[in-house]
């Protein structure tokens, strides 16, 4: 009791200082803010975005999950860059870069979290559960000069519970003047999870080096309105050049062949607010601490927000030996303000496909950061976590899939899934296979593994493996040893996003793989059978063949993704020649199948959709 008094006083002490303060700032860049309680400030009159013409209900917004990119549909200026586009993060705020905020949350600014965002309520919030009220609305003016993102009857998560309260607040972009404005409808009830680093409420610039904080740990009055202005005149000169990135947008990593030239290239950026003249930047591969190859470039001029693509086609590495590797890119300018963001390093992993036909695809090294792993509050049906893995050739056959438990006291069962990459921008969307492991199956302290259903062939793009608790309780291993591969992700209500410390830490989730051609139930003259079409597919699918050789006896069955046979077709006249074979669709449902033939007992495997 006494402790829950205290808290009380806490909270009206900390209401009764917001309430005095009225203004804050400058930040290092020039930026005020004035609360509705100021003579300069804004009056408070909230927007009810919700029934105006064009609003945006956001979708997928889960437990501390961000979606996104959205279009803005005019360019808005944010310190001293321009942004065009941003991301909608459930806990309460919207970012212009590719990151999440979970709890704590950090104090504004902060160069080591999420940089580059506008935090209005950044809490831990939720839109998950059966029940919950919470609603997120995005709304452009028909003038092409505001952004409204409201959040409306939004609770905070609560642990055993799922989530409590309700929080109505709104973010407001305008262009004319380059404010920033947040209201605040409604708040009831308190976040339980801790009561320190649980609020934060500002705006941060894109090195986390400047930023303005509002408040923190404090709760903002119903009624409230707060507006930061740009500054009228801006002193601050920002002669800085950043690495965008490294190998591949967004430096993800990379899985390469023993023996296969790779061409290093990088991109950089002016990320300040001066021209800058030519600069040098220095690119080097190690591995661990020895360097193996290493190349120097010099840039163009650089505007302000440009970006160039560097390559090295004279500095080509063949790696000689397979192993994991960093890809390290630094600028060099020499009057730089903002240190933090010169350097980047990719993860490239080689294999060699000669020594071993069938290869783990793995960004770990096999051996957990922790003994308690990994989990989320209850766990459950779209619960858990996720590696992408970009494949280093094609046609590219995955055999297995496994998952690193390091924890599981209840115990728990597990199911891994693996994705197919064709959501919006290269996301995943498809489920391709789902494998259920019962609890007692699940192997502690080591791998489990499990072959897929069917193996699939796959010819293009990334896959996505999934592991998905079964309940609380039971931890999937972290892996923290540099370099990190940057895919790592959360999966909280079903819904997809970039891992909260994705930064620092792989999951130990891996795929097997082979080429088709070296696989033993593969066909012996795999040019026999060629596409498949029309893919997706309604009632019928046609496969072509050229068969020198007459097949006696062909099958073809079609597994649904849980791997059960859902249709069996023969033909037993035998095929020889050219032609197409005719698959009969029409009583599939709309999904994804995995269709195989089984030419004189060999087999082969195409992935088939269904869309009437």
């Amino acid at each position: 009791m006494k402790k829950n008094l205290l808290f009380v006083l806490m909270l009206f002490t900390a209401a009764f200082s917001l309430n005095a303060q009225t203004s804050g700032g400058p930040d290092t860049y020039g930026y005020m803010w004035y609360d509705s309680n100021d003579p300069n400030g804004p009056a408070y009159n909230w927007i009810d975005v919700t029934t105006l013409p064009g609003v945006n209900q956001v979708k997928d917004l889960a437990d501390d999950n961000v979606v996104g990119p959205f279009p803005m549909g005019f360019d808005f200026h944010y310190y001293w860059y321009d942004v065009s586009s941003y991301r909608i993060g459930s806990n309460g705020y919207i970012t212009f870069s590719n990151g999440n905020l979970a709890v704590p949350f950090p104090p504004i600014p902060q160069a080591t979290n999420l940089n580059t965002y506008i935090a209005a309520f950044a809490c831990d919030l939720n839109f998950d559960g059966s029940g919950n009220l919470g609603e997120c609305y995005s709304w452009i003016s028909p003038t092409l000069d505001t952004l409204i993102v409201s959040y409306v009857d939004v609770p905070f998560w609560e642990p055993g519970i799922n989530f409590q309260g309700e929080n109505s607040f709104q973010i407001i972009l305008s262009a004319v003047d380059s404010s920033i404005t947040f209201q605040y409808e409604e708040q009831i009830g308190t976040y339980n999870g801790t009561f320190a680093n649980f609020l934060s409420i500002g705006i941060e610039n894109n090195s986390g080096n400047i930023g303005l904080q509002h408040s923190y740990d404090i709760y903002p009055p119903v009624g409230y309105a707060v507006k930061f202005v740009y500054p009228q005149t801006v002193t601050y000169q920002a002669y800085d050049a950043s690495t965008e990135w490294v190998g591949t947008p967004g430096s993800g990593g990379e899985f390469l062949l023993k023996g296969a030239p790779y061409e290093m290239k990088v991109s950089v950026n002016n990320t300040g607010n001066q021209v800058l003249n030519p600069f040098n930047l220095f690119s080097e591969i190690k591995s661990g601490f020895t360097q193996v190859n290493s190349a120097t470039g010099t840039t163009d001029t650089l505007q302000v927000g440009a970006s160039q693509l560097i390559t090295y086609p004279n500095n080509l590495w063949t790696p000689a030996t397979a192993g994991t590797f960093s890809f390290i890119n630094t600028t060099q300018l020499s009057n730089d303000v903002v240190a933090s963001n010169n350097k980047d390093t990719s993860e490239l992993v080689v294999i060699d496909t000669v020594v071993n036909q069938i290869q783990w695809l793995s960004f770990d090294n096999g051996v957990p950061a922790n003994a308690a792993g990994l989990s989320w509050n209850g766990g459950g049906p779209g619960e858990g976590v996720g590696m992408e893995f970009p494949l280093p050739y094609y046609p590219c056959r995955i055999n297995e899939m496994r998952a690193f438990v390091v924890a599981n006291a209840t115990p728990e069962g597990m199911a891994l899934k693996l994705y197919d990459d064709d959501g919006f921008m290269g996301a995943p969307y498809t489920l391709l296979d789902s494998v259920w492991i019962d609890p007692f199956s699940v192997q502690v302290g080591t791998w489990t593994t499990v072959p897929l259903t069917v193996p699939l062939v796959i010819d293009s793009g990334s896959v996505f493996m999934m592991w998905e608790m079964g309940g609380g309780g039971i931890g999937i291993g972290q892996n923290v040893v540099r370099p990190i591969s940057e895919r790592a992700y959360e999966v909280l209500g079903g819904a997809w996003s970039i891992y909260r410390d994705r930064g620092n830490e792989d999951f130990m989730l891996n795929i097997s793989i082979s080429t088709p051609t070296q696989s033993v139930n593969e066909l012996s003259n795999s040019s026999i059978f060629g596409n498949l079409y029309p893919n997706p597919s309604s009632n019928f699918a046609s496969i072509e063949y050229n068969a020198i050789n007459r097949i006696a006896d062909l099958q073809v069955n079609i597994y649904s993704i849980d791997g059960k046979l859902v249709s069996n077709q023969q033909y037993s006249a035998g095929l020889s020649g050219t032609g197409s074979i005719k698959i009969i669709t029409q009583n599939l449902s709309n999904g994804a199948y995995t269709c195989e033939l089984i030419a004189d007992g060999k087999k082969s495997a195409y992935k088939l959709m269904i869309a009437h």
